[in-house]
């Protein structure tokens, strides 16, 4: 099964935001 080209952009939007939200998780954790 191949991914279809639109698939890409989202999961490296996808790891650019849970990069992203991880120093906020800090920020209100802490």
């Amino acid at each position: 099964m191949q991914p279809s080209p639109s698939f890409f952009p989202k999961q490296r939007r996808l790891v650019q935001v849970s990069i992203f939200a991880k120093p906020l998780q800090w920020k209100t954790s802490g």
